[in-house]
């Protein structure tokens, strides 16, 4: 009987592992939901990787281009490689995903979902108009009126307490206000921030005339459209590529920033050069 037992014992432990062995081979046949959030979090930061690459070399041309001049050979020919780069990145993972079974790093199907394409097309150029305006507020600070690195940092003290008290605001409101509402108020904010500075102002203005109001206007518009973009991305797409889009479209407002600073860093050369 002891002998009986014994290979009983051994026969259902056998069973046992067969059965974990089948639940094993199930799951990743199919894949849980946690599953596929754990693989769009990998799969984001590895696409992140060329992008970056690319982004690198097409941005230090641009601002070598001012030192250099853009007619040297060698500066048109690496943005235009660039760009063949990025545009080859997205003929092969749409290969990947249509032609063949394996999971491409980034899924281009996802940008025939209007609602996300226009959604990173508002990132990219809020953020590029965002960052521009803090960087050449600076310079007007500092070249223009002369002030020193402790007094331009004090003019910016009101951006990062009107941001924290906008984010605390609009992560309480957004359950009971319209994400279009609050979309629509921050881009006007940061346009008219950007337009105080862009008239005509002199040397000798107060800063509570236009820096403050613009300081309190641009936060206003940077720290209410973020958390509405990124909410509104992870609604608009399916469960698995919720991730994906969050990655991406944080991707596209920091190549908003960069590219809109080589554009105006060209621009501002050709002023200086020419008032010179």
């Amino acid at each position: 009987m002891g002998d009986v037992s014994k290979r009983s014992d051994e026969v259902l432990a056998y069973q046992k592992d067969d059965r974990d062995v089948e639940q094993a081979v199930s799951a990743a046949r199919n894949p849980t939901e946690k599953d596929n959030e754990l693989v769009a979090v990998t799969t984001t930061a590895s696409e992140r990787l060329p992008f970056s690459k690319v982004r690198s070399i097409a941005l230090v041309t641009a601002v070598s281009a001012d030192e250099v001049g853009w007619s040297t050979p060698w500066v048109p020919t690496l943005i235009a490689v660039s760009l063949l780069i990025v545009v080859a990145f997205g003929f092969w993972q749409h290969y990947l995903e249509t032609k063949t079974e394996k999971r491409p790093l980034m899924k281009m199907s996802i940008f025939k979902n209007r609602n996300f394409l226009w959604a990173n097309v508002i990132m990219a150029l809020f953020f590029s108009s965002f960052n521009n305006f803090l960087v050449y507020a600076t310079y007007w600070f500092q070249d223009y009126q002369g002030l020193s690195v402790i007094q331009t940092t004090l003019r910016f003290i009101p951006t990062g307490v009107t941001g924290i008290l906008v984010a605390l605001v609009t992560g309480y409101i957004l359950s009971s206000v319209r994400g279009d509402y609050i979309l629509t108020f921050s881009t006007i904010c940061v346009s008219v921030a950007s337009l105080l500075f862009a008239i005509p102002i002199p040397n000798d203005t107060t800063y509570w005339a236009y820096g403050f109001p613009a300081m309190v206007l641009s936060a206003c518009g940077a720290d209410a459209v973020f958390p509405v973009l990124t909410l509104f991305v992870a609604k608009a797409l399916r469960s698995e590529d919720a991730s994906l889009g969050g990655a991406l479209i944080m991707a596209v407002g920091q190549i908003g920033r960069s590219f809109k600073v080589c554009l105006l860093d060209s621009s501002a050369v050709k002023v200086y050069a020419h008032c010179i």
